[in-house]
């Protein structure tokens, strides 16, 4: 597989409708454009990536025009700085983890998560294949590599005690985002936590393998789209407008990779189509689950938002009694049918 390089990206930014935003009310006024669409601010919680995909597809294939809306969506600098800005009124959904939205709650911020994009963590242990790690069990005495302020740590500790793995079998070793995985080959560590889609980029990719958290037995919901609590009251009609376009674009995303990643240069300057579509395609087995087959795209799992609770809880991020209600609703989703997020 060929290498994909990490590029520097630069939004083709909607200046002048960014201000008409921030003139505004607030998100939850939801102002209008010169065409009399509403506009919707979204903040993404990274700069452009695979992630991205569902809200370019709907962009430019006209779902969020169909439910006459005009969207102004932001690069990000983590999700939970996309969770203060909800929580502020500086924009009316954020996308990011459901960790950030139950850390901000824990914070007291009025923001509510109410669709899921990634059903599944994403998360995965990388090996090489020489390393003769083939399961879960083979991790005892071994070195991992990880963020250890990272909500992907926090999924590994997680998986590790779903495992029945003490961590005092192990030994983390901590490395900035993202070094531990190209730290492999050098025999430093013997796995490395990280989000599947970043294997693509390797020159060693077909050198690798890997475990799921999921698979461990940590099942818990990954990133999806949170507003504020008086939106989600003041405004669920175009709440259900912007999930359904979203929700549109997701399906179409997930089958037509190649097509909605070439799409990304019509938003977004210096980002690598191919490289954007490899990520994705390696991070579908999580987005396409079997809860959603039955339960239609953008499900809300109640069990795995108690699974996600007591991994935060065991991270000593939130208190192992930390209340659930209010934290995500089923409002927006309940007025779409299921055959129409299939």
């Amino acid at each position: 597989m060929s290498r994909f390089t990490r590029t520097t990206v630069v939004a083709v930014a909607a200046t002048a409708v960014l201000l008409l935003s921030a003139c505004s009310n607030g998100p939850s006024e939801g102002s209008t454009d010169a065409d009399g669409k509403t506009i919707v601010t979204l903040r993404h919680s990274w700069i452009p990536d695979d992630l991205m995909m569902p809200v370019v597809a709907a962009k430019q294939l006209g779902f969020y025009a169909e439910e006459n809306i005009t969207l102004v969506d932001q690069v990000g600098n983590g999700g939970a700085t996309s969770a203060q800005l909800v929580a502020n009124g500086d924009v009316m959904v954020g996308v990011g983890e459901a960790a950030h939205v139950l850390n901000a709650r824990n914070q007291g911020l009025p923001i509510v998560y109410i669709a899921t994009q990634i059903q599944d963590q994403p998360n995965v242990l990388v090996t090489m294949k020489s390393s003769g790690i083939d399961s879960w069990d083979d991790l005892r005495g071994k070195d991992i590599g990880t963020t250890t302020t990272s909500s992907g740590h926090v999924g590994l500790r997680a998986a590790l005690a779903a495992q029945g793995i003490d961590e005092s079998e192990v030994t983390f070793v901590n490395f900035p985002a993202g070094a531990a995985l190209t730290t492999l080959p050098t025999g430093e560590i013997d796995a490395a936590g990280s989000f599947l889609g970043n294997i693509a980029a390797l020159d060693f990719y077909d050198d690798v393998s890997y475990l799921t958290y999921s698979e461990a037995g940590y099942v818990a919901p990954s990133t999806g789209f949170f507003v504020n609590e008086s939106t989600l009251k003041n405004q669920p009609e175009l709440l259900e407008r912007f999930v359904r376009a979203t929700l549109k674009g997701l399906r179409y995303a997930i089958d037509n990779p190649d097509e909605v990643a070439e799409l990304f240069p019509n938003e977004y300057a210096n980002v690598d189509p191919v490289g954007l579509a490899a990520k994705w395609k390696l991070n579908a087995q999580f987005v396409d689950t079997p809860s959603v087959a039955e339960h239609g795209l953008g499900y809300i799992d109640p069990a795995g938002w108690e699974s996600l609770r007591d991994a935060l809880a065991l991270a000593e991020q939130i208190p192992a009694d930390f209340d659930l209600d209010g934290a995500y609703s089923t409002a927006i989703l309940d007025k779409i049918p299921v055959e129409d997020r299939s």
